[in-house]
């Protein structure tokens, strides 16, 4: 038969754990005759508990107030934001967009707003099998600039006219529902920005699932 081995799980234990641990083994070795000369002694052990315990309470505490603090610099961040706010739109006033005068206050300039201007054509246009009959995941790269996208679809890429509207999302994806199991369909998309429509991506296939 295998000879049983000492199992501590040290490693596992949290603090509390441990403390309750170690104050157990003690009280069950006291005065325990199989074990008459206990190394480290019990009082090494007795010690070392109480030593953790204390600096975990301390450490408890500790955290208890950063907590307390934190709340307390989070208010103080607050007020200052406040008041830095307001004496902001008071030197915006006074200057009335004198880059030098505001600069001289010890404040920082925006950078002027540059238009986009026309957008590019949608990349990478991605075509999947739905997950039901007669739908199709269309997928493609988000433009910079595009407040929206509008999809086309058509059976028939060689007919000019044949393009027809499967929808406007303002998102890079669209789900396409409706379409006829087994029916070979193309798919685009353009970007709508300030500027207007973009020019329409390369055309991308798909049977219908």
């Amino acid at each position: 038969m295998a000879k049983a081995k000492v199992k501590l799980a040290l490693k596992d234990e949290s603090v509390v754990q441990k403390i309750a641990q170690a104050r157990a083994i003690v009280k069950a070795m006291t005065g325990n005759a199989t074990f008459p000369t206990p190394s480290p002694g019990l009082g090494a052990v007795g010690t070392a508990t109480t030593k953790l315990e204390t600096d975990y309470n301390v450490l408890q505490n500790l955290r208890q107030q950063a907590q307390a603090q934190t709340v307390i610099v989070a208010a103080s961040k607050a007020a200052l934001d406040e008041v830095l706010s307001r004496l902001g739109a008071y030197v915006s006033t006074i200057t009335n967009g004198d880059e030098t005068a505001i600069r001289s206050a010890g404040m920082d300039v925006r950078n002027a707003t540059v238009p986009i201007g026309q957008l590019p054509a949608p990349i990478d246009l991605r075509v999947t099998t739905g997950d039901r009959d007669g739908e199709i995941d269309v997928q493609w790269k988000r433009v910079k600039g595009a407040n929206s996208y509008v999809v086309e679809q058509t059976a028939d890429a060689a007919a000019a006219t044949g393009w027809k509207s499967a929808g406007v999302t303002t998102k890079s994806k669209q789900v396409l529902t409706g379409l006829t199991t087994g029916q070979k369909y193309w798919f685009r998309v353009a970007a709508i920005g300030a500027a207007g429509q973009s020019p329409w991506s390369d055309p991308s296939t798909k049977v219908a699932p």
